[in-house]
């Protein structure tokens, strides 16, 4: 008698048994695990470095001058008390004007501009080329000669930076993959697009893994004569 419950006892764990494995390959096939799944992290790290590589800041101010004052010369600066990079100056009609820069430090930056009206329109960064003029015998403005609108600051990507990153990706991809923390097992890439779709840069590995993160972020590109496109950034990780 006892030999048969033993025994039944016994089968009784191997159909439990038998049920928890299958169980478990239910399970299995309802949430396929795989070691080659990969986090976000990757990703991340590689759009953070690309931002911080490609970021420009652009300083943009409206400003409204007496040019009674500059008796008729057609050109004249002043300094804004400010600390700024490279300037570019539109009109009220929003057309670009000759203008230059000096001075490094806020107490002696001064702009010249080649114009004749009241009003006009300053953006400021380091990755904008200016539109330089003979700066001789324009008259210098006081600070009672000139009142300036709310003045701004914007973050976008610089096209030069991008130029310059796109060319770093394949002349030392090591040092960027370093220094943008991705992690050691991962490679990264990026294309930026147009709107329409066409490709501006294309920053990517021939031998992509089939196991590929993917993002696509909307950026606006600033241009070295300041102009301002919207484009898509595509990052991918694998």
């Amino acid at each position: 008698m006892r030999m048969k419950k033993r025994g039944l006892s016994n089968l009784e764990m191997i159909i439990s048994f038998l049920i928890f494995i299958g169980f478990l390959f239910f399970l299995f096939l309802i949430f396929p695990i795989t070691g080659n799944e990969k986090s976000s992290v990757g990703l991340d790290a590689a759009e953070r470095g690309i931002m911080n590589f490609t970021n420009s800041k652009l300083t943009y101010f409206t400003a409204s001058f007496n040019i009674a004052k500059t008796g008729g010369k057609g050109c004249f600066s002043f300094h804004p008390n400010l600390a700024l990079g490279n300037v570019i100056v539109k009109d009220e009609n929003d057309n670009l004007i000759n203008a230059s820069s000096d001075g490094t430090k806020k107490e002696d930056f001064v702009i010249y501009i080649n114009g004749s009206g009241n009003f006009y329109q300053v953006y400021s960064s380091s990755d904008i080329e200016e539109r330089s003029f003979t700066i001789t015998d324009c008259a210098g403005l006081d600070s009672t000669d000139f009142g300036f609108g709310l003045i701004r600051e914007y973050n976008f990507l610089s096209y030069g930076r991008i130029s310059e990153l796109n060319s770093s990706y394949v002349s030392r991809y090591s040092d960027l993959h370093s220094q943008f923390n991705i992690p050691s097992r991962e490679d990264f890439g990026f294309i930026l697009r147009e709107t329409t779709g066409k490709e501006v840069f294309n920053a990517m590995k021939s031998n992509i893994g089939r196991n590929v993160l993917s993002r696509d972020i909307p950026v606006q590109v600033l241009h070295s004569n300041g102009t301002l496109d919207y484009d898509i950034l595509n990052i991918r990780t694998w």
